[in-house]
């Protein structure tokens, strides 16, 4: 084998360990499966929500098997859905509302 199949094979060792390095530091942030609300309150009566983070009509969460989902509240008002969710031990967090900025008021 002369020294520049050598050097090849040398380089495309590299470029899949720096690929596969990459990859697994690039990939921290899991996916979310997109869940129907009627599923969503399916997994929710049967125990198999963990835990849920309200921002404003979405609603991501963890199930019990830690795959990630996130699902849209067709509600006005989640007090029933709160109210679901104590009652199955599922832990609740909300975001704050986003601050409204007005141009108008500085000028």
């Amino acid at each position: 084998m002369n020294d520049l199949a050598k050097n090849i094979i040398l380089w495309i060792v590299i470029a899949v360990v720096l690929l596969t390095v990459f990859q697994s530091f690039g990939t921290g942030a899991r996916q979310s499966t997109a869940l129907d609300y009627s599923a969503f309150l399916e997994l929710t009566d049967t125990g198999q929500v963990k835990n849920v983070m309200f921002e404003g009509e979405a609603i991501r969460g963890e199930l019990v098997s830690g795959e990630r989902f996130v699902t849209y509240s067709p509600e006005t008002d989640n007090t029933v859905l709160i109210g679901e969710l104590r009652e199955n031990n599922v832990q609740i967090k909300a975001m704050a509302p986003r601050a409204r900025t007005s141009w108008s008021a500085c000028s």
